[in-house]
């Protein structure tokens, strides 16, 4: 049966105090808690540094069975080399992420704005992809959101991220058997609140995917200002539970 996996872009920021978390939540106590209420969590971290094996399996504790953590790619890769002489630095990646067993999920590229389309370095990075893991791509640059590159990721069966970004959204593509959406914010990017509305079109959306047969992640992140992503990722999951009570 086809998962829906709704959570946030990172658990650690500073506006979830108080809003989320309550006050006498001690920091090394956030991942547990945010736990109680979500189901996965997409890992931003990881694209400033790689953290120690302890670190992850310390996460990978604090969490049930069957919690999932997306992880983003380190910033040599997308950023730095622009996704050129893959073969070592996916199999670091790999190595690096290995810690977190069955925990871990997806694996976000995101590769950087003002960066234009480059289908033969594209093609050469997802042939070193293996089939062991999930990948998912979110291109910042508008020349990368067109045929050719959805054909590239379905033909390596790849994802495609659907995301909006302030004022500028992607079209809805799935590439491959599973739908990833990252929602960073309305108007200014990383604030803002979702309305109803737009929730309610979300859950549409993500009602037709499963109905598919696609597991669909989404995750907010709207973090800065008043953090509203852990609310918009609940209101979001309880429209869809409405879905699927139908």
């Amino acid at each position: 049966m086809p998962s829906t996996h709704i959570g946030t872009s990172g658990w650690q920021h500073d506006p979830f105090a108080g809003r989320f978390y309550p006050d006498d939540v001690p920091q090394d106590d956030w991942l547990a808690r945010y736990a109680d209420t979500f189901g996965t969590v997409e890992v931003n971290n990881t694209f400033y540094q790689s953290p120690e094996a302890d670190t992850l399996r310390a996460w990978r504790r604090r969490t049930p069975d069957g919690f999932t953590f997306a992880v983003k790619a380190n910033q040599y890769i997308t950023h730095f080399k622009k996704l050129k002489d893959p073969d070592e630095p996916v199999q670091n990646l790999y190595r690096n992420v290995e810690p977190l067993g069955d925990a871990l999920g997806p694996i976000l590229f995101q590769c950087p704005p003002n960066w234009h389309q480059n289908l033969d370095r594209l093609h050469t990075f997802l042939e070193t992809l293996d089939d062991a893991h999930r990948h998912v791509f979110e291109f910042r640059d508008p020349t990368w959101l067109n045929e050719e590159t959805y054909d590239a990721l379905r033909a390596h069966d790849a994802a495609f991220c659907v995301y909006d970004f302030g004022d500028r959204s992607t079209y809805r593509v799935v590439t491959t058997d599973w739908a990833y959406v990252r929602l960073h914010g309305r108007g200014e990017a990383y604030h803002g609140r979702y309305t109803d509305a737009e929730l309610a079109d979300w859950a549409d959306a993500i009602a037709d995917w499963r109905a598919d047969g696609l597991d669909v992640y989404v995750y907010f992140n709207n973090t800065a200002g008043e953090g509203h992503a852990p609310h918009d990722a609940q209101r979001l999951a309880a429209r869809v539970r409405d879905h699927l009570g139908r």
